[in-house]
């Protein structure tokens, strides 16, 4: 399924999905929109929406498992996916 959203992404296809999986959602896909009450709380892209902590408990969500291991373990930067810690390494 995400290698098909990559897919239709590369080739300039809009790609809607409704999920809850957020280590899903920070690999796949771009921008991120957070409702909560039916209403949109939240637009951007996963940087920045996965660490608006209010935005994520009021939509009743929790970051990518990533983001959370990294805050814990108290790395700088955005971490969305094991791709960005491997990022950091390189460096």
């Amino acid at each position: 399924m995400g290698q098909l959203i990559r897919t239709m992404t590369e080739r300039g296809k809009f790609v809607l999905a409704i999920l809850h999986d957020m280590d899903f959602v920070a690999r796949y896909f771009e921008r991120v929109i957070v409702m909560a009450g039916g209403k949109v709380i939240s637009d951007g892209p996963g940087e920045k929406i996965f660490y608006e902590k209010d935005t994520l408990t009021k939509a009743r969500l929790e970051p990518p498992h990533i983001t959370r291991l990294c805050e814990i373990l108290g790395y700088e930067g955005r971490f969305l996916t094991t791709e960005d810690i491997r990022k950091i390494r390189q460096e």
